[in-house]
């Protein structure tokens, strides 16, 4: 559990490939502060709801980015996460996402073929499909 307030997350689940648990959280607290405690309150809830979602993408670094083909302003690269519902049909996407804006993510991308939903915290409303 990363926090009493959100129980359903644990370090390990949000930890990179290419980055310890003690890089996240140091990042995560540190750097990112409210932004990443109220995207993970906000998924909470989503969870809460929705019961597991698999977080296939959080934090990354310059260089992973640019491997993945991520966008070179990526929201990747401050805090955002890739999530996929246990049923990642078309419409099961569309309605995470439509939770997610419930939620009041401000950027939500959704990738219905890829079976997954992008959210982040950027500041300003951002939707798309991929």
């Amino acid at each position: 559990m990363i926090h009493p307030d959100i129980p359903n997350f644990d370090w390990a689940e949000l930890t990179p490939q290419d980055r310890t648990v003690e890089q996240l959280v140091a990042h995560c607290c540190l750097q990112v502060g409210n932004r990443f405690w109220d995207h993970m309150g906000k998924l909470q809830a989503i969870r809460d709801d929705w019961g597991p979602l698999r977080i296939t993408s959080t934090w990354r670094t310059p260089e992973h980015n640019a491997q993945v083909g991520g966008a070179e302003n990526s929201q990747h690269l401050i805090w955002a996460t890739d999530i996929v519902p246990t049923d990642p049909t078309p419409e099961r996407i569309a309605d995470l996402a439509a939770a997610a804006d419930f939620e009041a993510f401000d950027g939500i991308g959704t990738y219905p073929t890829m079976g997954f939903v992008h959210l982040d915290l950027r500041g300003h409303k951002a939707r798309w499909s991929g």
